[in-house]
């Protein structure tokens, strides 16, 4: 049998085509951060026939863009306290939902501003939602945003980075700043060419973890910070090309002295 897949999507710019507008901030908010809602995409998946397929995760994306940059070293901890179309549905993806393997719609990590977005002077952040049901004309969306502004850069330095699959690395600077870092529990994941932590604790200071030379020279790596769709499992990897020197220090780089700042959202969001 044949089996044709649909994909329905809806692209809304700028601002001015979507029905409502932002909440107005007070004039002692005014140099904080803003944002502004861009675009709706919203798949669903349609089979013809007794066939059928994944298709894609059916949802409704809402596309952010945080402007007003100047500062801000992290963002994160998206909370939506609202999601909800004009006949009533409940439109927030959470934990035990169906699709939430894919991503849920709160996600409580932070991500570091790169130089890149400091450029354009703005950071897009994805709203994930459940599909809408056919009928609904419009989306109510309110919530949160967390931003991390100000603070300077410090570094922490360990010379006993390689530890006891699961159990977490001691240092007092790294505790202080609020970070957790445990070798992974899995062995296949820390080798002699990799090292893998689980990171668990407030994450909004963190902006990077490489390798050092006794000197304080960063050795070539490389690395990333992972978390799964659903804003679990966060973890840090680091890879070299040969062994991992015995003279290596892990470092750590954190903000000190920022502060963590809400910036709020609501919009009334118009539907095909």
């Amino acid at each position: 049998m044949s089996r044709i897949a649909a994909t329905f999507a809806l692209l809304l710019l700028p601002l001015t085509c979507l029905t409502g507008a932002a909440r107005q901030q007070p004039d002692d908010e005014k140099q904080l951060p803003k944002l502004s809602a861009d675009r709706l995409y919203e798949q669903r998946n349609k089979f013809l026939g007794k066939g059928s397929g994944i298709g894609g995760y059916e949802h409704l994306s809402v596309r952010l863009w945080l402007e007003g940059l100047e500062g801000v070293r992290s963002y994160g901890n998206l909370k939506v306290a609202e999601a909800k179309t004009d006949t009533g549905a409940d439109l927030i993806r959470r934990p035990k939902d169906q699709g939430s393997f894919f991503a849920v719609t709160d996600q409580p990590y932070f991500r570091t501003v790169q130089a890149w977005q400091f450029k354009s002077k703005k950071a897009d952040v994805e709203v994930i939602l459940h599909k809408t049901p056919r009928g609904a004309k419009t989306v109510s969306l309110k919530g949160s945003l967390d931003v991390l502004i100000g603070g300077e850069p410090a570094h922490v330095d360990l010379k006993a980075f390689r530890g006891t699959p699961g159990e977490a690395l001691k240092d007092e600077a790294l505790a202080a700043a609020g970070l957790k870092f445990s070798v992974h529990k899995d062995k296949a994941r820390t080798t002699d060419t990799q090292l893998t932590y689980a990171v668990e604790g407030d994450n909004s200071a963190l902006v990077e973890v490489a390798l050092v030379d006794e000197a304080g020279k960063k050795l070539s790596t490389n690395g990333s910070y992972y978390h799964a769709p659903r804003g679990e499992d966060a973890s840090y990897w680091l890879t070299v090309p040969k062994e991992v020197p015995k003279d290596a220090m892990l470092r750590v780089t954190v903000i000190k002295g920022g502060k963590l700042t809400k910036v709020p959202f609501e919009y009334e969001l118009g539907l095909p």
